[in-house]
This record gives C-alpha cells, sequence and structure tokens, in this order.
C-alpha cells in the first residue's frame, strides 16, 4: 500500500532503533533422516522457524532516551526548546513461524510538528530474518493479528510495508518497488553514507569504534535523516520540512536494555570544563565577553537555556544584578560536562545581548500609563524583569513580553525605582 508522507515519517523509520544485525540470517539446511531411527521414506525434518539476528533480540522493556532541539510554529510565531524524548519496546510477540512483533510506545518522529501537549505516539513493527516492515497502528487489530497463531500476515510482510533490509551498505535503496527502481531517489530509504562512530557520551553504551550508517527518506515537502550503528539503533534523528517551520536534531544520549529506571544522579549541578572556555556576559556570542573558563575548573549552575547555554555564578561581587543577571554564560559543547541533579535547574529564558533590562529589587508597581492615576498592570516581584524600550527623566517604558513577567502589553515604572542591565545609554526619549 501507498502511505501518505506524513504517516510514512512518523513511522517508518522506528524500526532503525532495534539496531538489526549487518549480516542477512543463514539459510537453514534440512536435518536428513535418522537411518536407525527414521524410516528411509520418512521426508527430512525442517526447522519450525528461521532464527533472528542475534542483534535484533532486544528485550521487552529496552529504552532509548533522545536530547536535542525542537523548532515549531505555535500560531504564527517560532518556537525554539531542547526536549528530552523516549521510546519503549511495551511488548515482544515471538512467532513460531520466526516472525516477531515489537509494540513501541514513542520515537524521536513524534517531535515533528511538535506541540506543547505531544504525547509519545504507538508503533508497531514486524521482523522477519534480515527484513523489517512498518505496520500502520490506527488500533490494536493489527497486534491482535500478529498474536493468532495461524494468521501468516503475507498482506502485512510485503515490500510496500518495508522499512528495513540488511546488511546495510552506502548508496543501497530499500522501500517500495517503484521507487526503489526510481533514480530520483525520492519516497524511498537510501543509505547515503557509512561513517566511523565512537558511541563516546552514550549511557549505557560502552565507547568503542563502530560504523554509523546515514539513511535518508526524501518526500516533496520533507525531509528525514537518520544515524543508525547496528546493535545499538538510532544515534541520531534529524526531520525538515520544506513549508512550515518544524526542525527536529535529536540525539542518543542513554540506552538501557532493562528498561528500568536508572538511579538520578544527586548534588548540586556543576559544570565541568575540558579545555578553556568563553564566558559571557549573556547567553549570546554576540553579547560581551567576561572571561575565560579554565580547563577542569568546575563551576556552580544556575540556569540554562532552552538554545543550549549554560549559566553559572562566577563568585564575584555584582552590586544590584538579580536573577539571570547574576550568571555569566558559555554555550554547550563538547568540551563541557554537567555533573550532579542538573535536572532540577530551571530553566531561563533567552536574553537578547543588546537588549536594556529593568531588574526589579522590590515589589514595585506597573501602570498602563506615564501616570500613577492610571490602572495598575501588574505589581513587579523582586527579581523580575522586563526588558526597557525608551525613557525619559520621570518614567522608563516597558515592554513586559521581554523578561520575566510574559504579559503582552507595555507599561511604565517611575524613573525613581531604575536598575539598568546592558546597552541602556541611548534608549530612545519615552513620550
Amino acid at each position: 500500500m501507498n502511505l501518505p508522507a506524513k504517516i510514512l515519517f512518523a513511522t517508518t523509520y522506528l524500526l532503525i532503533m532495534l539496531g538489526v544485525a549487518c549480516a542477512p540470517t543463514p539459510t537453514a539446511t534440512p536435518v536428513p533422516p535418522s537411518p536407525t531411527a527414521i524410516p528411509p521414506t520418512v521426508p527430512p525434518v525442517l526447522p519450525t522457524a528461521t532464527p533472528m539476528p542475534l542483534a535484533f533480540n532486544f528485550p521487552k522493556g529496552a529504552t532509548w532516551t533522545y536530547q536535542g532541539v525542537v523548532q515549531w510554529d505555535d500560531k504564527g510565531k517560532a518556537q525554539k526548546q531542547t526536549l528530552t524524548w523516549k521510546m519503549q519496546i511495551v511488548d515482544k510477540i515471538e512467532r513460531s513461524d520466526g516472525i516477531v512483533g515489537y509494540v513501541m510506545k514513542g520515537h524521536p518522529s513524534d517531535l515533528a510538528f511538535y506541540t506543547v501537549d505531544k504525547q509519545p505516539g504507538d508503533y508497531l513493527y514486524l521482523a522477519k530474518a534480515n527484513r523489517v516492515y512498518e505496520v500502520t497502528l490506527i488500533d490494536t487489530k493489527p497486534i491482535e493479528r500478529v498474536k493468532a497463531k495461524n494468521d501468516a500476515l503475507t498482506d502485512l510482510l510485503v515490500d510496500d510495508n518495508l522499512v528495513f533490509d540488511f546488511p546495510l551498505a552506502a548508496n543501497k535503496k530499500f522501500g517500495s518497488a517503484q521507487f526503489v527502481a526510481d533514480p530520483s531517489g525520492m519516497n524511498v530509504w537510501v543509505i547515503t553514507n557509512a561513517q566511523p562512530a565512537t558511541l563516546s557520551g552514550i549511557k549505557g553504551i560502552t565507547p568503542s569504534n563502530a560504523t554509523e550508517y546515514v539513511l535518508e527518506f526524501k518526500t516533496n515537502p520533507d525531509r528525514q535523516t537518520v544515524y543508525h550503528v547496528p546493535n545499538v539503533g538510532t544515534t541520531r534523528f534529524v526531520y525538515h520540512h520544506n513549508g512550515t517551520l518544524s526542525e527536529v536534531d535529536v540525539k542518543l544520549i542513554e540506552y538501557n536494555p532493562s528498561g528500568t529506571a536508572s538511579v538520578a544522579p544527586t548534588g548540586p549541578c556543576e559544570l565541568v570544563a575540558s579545555k578553556e572556555l568563553t564566558a559571557y556576559t549573556r547567553p549570546s556570542t554576540q553579547a560581551a565577553v567576561f572571561g575565560k573558563v579554565a580547563a577542569s575548573e568546575r563551576l556552580p549552575v544556575g540556569g540554562m537555556t532552552a538554545d543550549g547555554w549554560i549559566g553559572f555564578d562566577p563568585g564575584v561581587a555584582q552590586a544590584a544584578n538579580i536573577g539571570p543577571f547574576r550568571f555569566r554564560w558559555v554555550q554547550k559543547n563538547d568540551a563541557v560536562k554537567l555533573e550532579g541533579a542538573c535536572d532540577k535547574v530551571a530553566t531561563i529564558a533567552s536574553l537578547s545581548p543588546t537588549a536594556c533590562f529593568q531588574m526589579f529589587m522590590d515589589a514595585t508597581k506597573i501602570y498602563s500609563a506615564a501616570n500613577k492615576s492610571s490602572a495598575v498592570i501588574v505589581t513587579a516581584k523582586p527579581e523580575d524583569y522586563a526588558q526597557v524600550i525608551a525613557a525619559n527623566d520621570k518614567w522608563l517604558h516597558l515592554d513586559l513580553n521581554v523578561g520575566s513577567l510574559k504579559q503582552a502589553k507595555q507599561g511604565w515604572i517611575d524613573r525613581a525605582d531604575v536598575n539598568f542591565n546592558g546597552p541602556c545609554d541611548k534608549l530612545p526619549v519615552a513620550k
């Protein structure tokens, strides 16, 4: 059957996670009759099941955890956030005919066209020898069929449903026969590269030399790229849509074959630098440079942004700086390691390197106009902050949507309450 591209992308490549072995299953040979126990007229005894490749034999409960940056459109406004997503084998159905069904919960493809209420999807895959097939899971009927011993599933094990054909090799194509024959390489899986990988930094996996295969599935509206290591699964998943904003780039950070919860890290979150790093006054390379973080230096982490900046307390006097303005910032990269309970660190809205901010030291009334008889929009709390867009000798004009208050309004505060941070000496004159 031919599936729409949007359905295909959300389901077809999950099988990659299961890490099918790169060697085809040996062909079974008949067992010759015994001259003493079986009469010569009895036909040879054949095995009832084709042995599965060992690398495909993942247990029920196995879990893959991914983390990375997701971008999406929310009512015309671009959104960007670092997210963690999991995939787990919730059921494994082993049949006597050699077919194994895997019922899965969650996959990185769920993150395409992300919404804040997105939930992990349900998936079903059938593995037979060195081939893997995807079955659209609208309801539980396909799962019930897999459990039925007398259902040969012949209508499901067809080329149109093929999503993996091992062994892997560069330039190999697999999928629907009509698209495999098409030289355009569209609507079919294409292995575009085979490259070395060390698997370092993935919890639960011992670093070793391995081959990582890069697979692409392109349609007119979108493109999926999957980085796959046999015996491990997908190590990276990338999605790009050519029209509406939808971008996904997540990497495998942990593999747990047992599915049991790993021990959560404890202690304060600390940044450890493996080489010298540049620290900035705000989370941007366009901000002023604060100084250098020496190799092997450990610093307490106080906040992180969704786009990969880590804020630390520099341990120096900072006068009236409050909240995120106390921090100095380094960009997360391979030279940055986080230790301790960093999942409990607050996520901070990114701070423009060119904006002037008002930092509130005390409870402060914000008015709807430059007049204390006007309505009070909100009372800012200590450590709140908002962008200053104009000023005069009596009033500051604020954008309350930029900062901690998150109100789609503009407001005014008395100039006597001023507490600036940033480039504030050339503000427009408020009228």
